[in-house]
Parts: structure tokens; sequence; C-alpha cells
């Protein structure tokens, strides 16, 4: 859970890390036993992790930029508001 909040706090921050050096950082500070709750595979474990926390926090992963830029291109497209 830690690792995750890390990684998504460096994305917050713009400063993002990558995943794998976070999890090699926490292969160096944890014993085997600390490190076996990832799993067999550490990333995706993060990666479901992280997607919980931004559901948990309603975070709007559906977010649809699509209609929005579509919107603003027929108006700035319009030759009655912009005339060359």
């Amino acid at each position: 859970m830690a690792t995750c909040c890390l990684f998504l706090a460096g994305k917050a921050e713009e400063t993002p890390k990558k995943c794998r050096d976070l999890i090699r950082t926490v292969r160096e500070l944890t014993n085997n036993r600390q490190f076996a709750t990832f799993g067999i595979d550490p990333r995706e474990e993060v990666m479901v992790v992280e997607r919980v926390l931004l559901q948990t926090i309603k975070f709007d992963l559906q977010a649809s930029q699509g209609t929005y830029c579509i919107g603003l291109s027929s108006i700035l497209m319009n030759p009655v508001l912009f005339k060359a």
C-alpha cells in the first residue's frame, strides 16, 4: 500500500518515479517475508492498488476529453466568430 501511495504521490506532484524503481527500492529495504506480500508480479500489484486508491478517493478514471476537444474545435472553426 505504501509503495502505491508513493507511486501515486509522485504523479500528483509531477515528479513521477518509475514503478520498477520503487519496487527495486522496496526490495532493498524489506526482508523476503515482507516483500512476498507483493505476490508474483509486484508491478501488477502496485497498479491494482493504485486503481483501488483512485476509486476510493472518487477520482474519475473515465474522464472523456474527446467531447470537449470536438466542441472546442467546432467553436474555433466557426467563420462567424473568427474572421480571417
